[in-house]
C-alpha cells in the first residue's frame, strides 16, 4: 500500500473525520487528500521525478501536507530545520542541490490548507 493509497481510502471512507488536530487547526481527511493532490501535481510538473525537494517549514500541518506530497509525487524529501543560521543552510543546501525549496512562503501552501503557517522566516 502506498502512501497515496492509504490517503485516498482514508478520504473516501472518512471524508469528514479529522487527520490533523494541531493548535486549533482541524484538517479534514478529504481536504488533506485534496492539499497533497494538489501539491504532489504541482510538484510533478515542476520538478524531474526522483528530484530531491528540500523542505524548511516548522512542524505543522503544511509540513506534513508537504512531506506526503513530495513522497507521493516520487520525490525525495529533503528536510531542513528552520532554525539553522543562514550560512549552515546555504552550505547544506549547496550540498543537496535540491531542484525546488518550499518554505513558509510558498504561496499554495496558503492556499491550500485552512491555517495560518505564520510568519515568512527572515535571515
Amino acid at each position: 500500500m502506498t502512501i497515496g493509497s492509504t490517503l485516498r481510502t482514508f478520504a473516501a471512507s472518512k471524508p469528514d473525520a479529522h487527520a490533523i488536530l494541531c493548535d486549533g487547526a482541524q484538517i479534514t481527511w478529504s481536504q488533506l487528500y485534496a492539499c497533497v493532490l494538489r501539491l504532489a501535481g504541482e510538484l510533478s510538473r515542476r520538478t524531474p521525478e526522483g528530484a530531491g525537494i528540500a523542505i524548511q517549514l516548522p512542524n505543522s500541518p503544511h509540513f506534513l501536507a508537504v512531506f506526503l506530497a513530495v513522497a507521493m509525487s516520487g520525490r525525495e524529501a529533503q528536510v531542513l530545520d528552520i532554525d539553522w543560521p543562514a550560512s549552515h543552510l546555504k552550505a547544506v543546501l549547496d550540498g543537496l542541490s535540491p531542484a525546488l525549496l518550499v518554505c513558509q512562503r510558498a504561496e499554495l501552501l496558503r492556499q491550500c490548507l485552512p491555517v495560518d503557517i505564520g510568519k515568512p522566516l527572515e535571515d
